[in-house]
């Protein structure tokens, strides 16, 4: 395999010298927008879910804001028996956001998740922007402050000859709750034995009803091309857990998974244990 390298990217800020202004919103005109672009909605496995989208407007006005905000079918692959929602949202009197509450229920809802996307389509008088892009996914809770802390990480499959060395160092690790209660995440430096010298990588993953789905596009800091970079993901079979025991498990990840960085390298999944230290 070619040596690998650090791929070294220089941040260059770039000044907009064109004269086109921002729409300046004062006294006088109103903006109404999603707060945020996306948002998750977990159902609990034959049971439900619920999450909550913030609507803001860029003024405040003494009197109720009606907003009301419709499903965008030709954007939306998630089956409508599966959630519903408030189709008119009130920003109250002298408050400057409303909430938009989405209901799942688990009648079809599965662990891939499906997209549901919305839009606001009238605001009262206002200018309104911005759809808001639900992803909706089965989850199988774990027990609250299970798989968390410190864990002893081995690698269990054998070393691949293209990387020459453990995928991950053997080690400490510390996993942290990752934005959802199911989520978790460490940080560990890819092919660290190496000794190049490349910053952690993120590894992000989820206990998805009995499987631990690693996230896909986990960025190494490594190439060969020095144009792109070796990229982790899931793994074609992925490893399972115990939801009621966290003192052990194993987790399985792809290496090479969209991208080997130039490297030349087949994806190949690779097996580690994760083992709690108390």
């Amino acid at each position: 395999m070619k040596k690998i390298l650090i791929l070294i990217v220089m941040s260059v800020l770039l000044v907009s010298c064109d004269n086109t202004e921002n729409v300046i919103f004062d006294g006088t005109k109103t903006l109404v927008y999603f707060e945020e672009t996306s948002a998750t909605l977990d159902v609990v496995k034959d049971d439900t879910g619920v999450t909550t989208a913030i609507i803001t407007q860029t003024t405040l006005s003494d009197t109720d804001r009606a907003v009301t905000v419709g499903l965008v079918e030709s954007q939306t692959t998630a089956d409508l028996s599966n959630f519903t929602f408030n189709e008119q949202v009130v920003i109250p009197a002298g408050s400057y956001t409303g909430e938009l509450i989405i209901n799942g229920t688990d009648v079809s809802v599965e662990t891939s998740p499906e997209i549901a996307v919305f839009e606001i389509t009238d605001a009262s008088g206002a200018a309104f922007e911005r759809s808001l892009e639900l992803s909706i996914k089965q989850i199988c809770p774990i027990p609250e402050g299970t798989f968390l802390g410190d864990y002893q990480l081995t690698q269990v499959s054998p070393i691949n000859p293209a990387n020459g060395v453990n995928s991950f160092p053997n080690g400490v690790v510390t996993l942290v709750e990752d934005g959802a209660s199911t989520r978790r995440a460490f940080e560990a430096t890819y092919l660290g034995d190496l000794g190049i010298g490349q910053a952690a990588a993120v590894v992000g993953f989820d206990f998805v009803c009995n499987s631990v789905i690693v996230d896909a596009g986990i960025d190494t800091s490594l190439t060969c091309d020095g144009e792109t970079n070796i990229d982790l993901g899931p793994a074609q079979n992925p490893s399972s857990y115990d939801p009621e025991d966290d003192s052990e498990f194993e987790i399985t990840i792809r290496e090479y998974a969209t991208d080997d960085g130039g490297c030349g390298v087949v994806a190949f999944d690779t097996t580690f244990t994760l083992t709690k230290i108390n």
